[in-house]
């Protein structure tokens, strides 16, 4: 019983992207296992400085998908799973208006006449120390006229 409720809080606790790996991991040490104790296979008596790092999953959101000429709008990069230290962020197309922080995640533009009635997307990606997350799920945004 003990076991299985480690293994339930590991999971919920790396979320969707670690569940594949962890779950790897425990059934390849499973079969060998004696039935010891739960800090064989869980966190317990961690001090959590030897827990491998992860590369980050990201989740893209827009301010504002139908801005008009003028008005800025703000895409933010967010860290869904994944570890989230040391993070760097960069988004796609590399449009040289795009004023990017890519400490925090955050970058904006100013929505101009020429992008009227086109469609701007966008997709973002986060790198840490154990690798860059696939691209986000694209956005777009149709600028309309003042």
């Amino acid at each position: 019983m003990k076991r299985s409720l480690t293994v339930t809080a590991l999971l919920m606790a790396l979320g969707a992207a670690g569940c594949i790996e962890l779950t790897g991991m425990l059934q390849s040490a499973m079969p060998g296992s004696d039935g010891g104790g739960a800090t064989s296979t869980g966190p317990s008596g961690s001090t959590g400085g030897d827990a491998d790092p992860s590369p980050p999953v990201v989740m893209l959101s827009v301010s504002n998908t139908g801005p008009l000429v003028g008005e800025e709008v703000e895409l933010t990069c967010s860290v869904v799973a994944g570890t989230t230290t040391d993070l760097t962020f960069d988004f796609q197309p590399a449009d040289p208006r795009l004023l990017v922080q890519n400490r925090t995640g955050v970058a904006t533009f100013i929505v101009e006449e020429p992008d009227v009635g086109s469609e701007l997307a966008f997709t973002c990606r986060a790198t840490n120390a154990a690798g860059t997350s696939q691209p986000s799920a694209e956005v777009v945004i149709i600028p309309s006229p003042s």
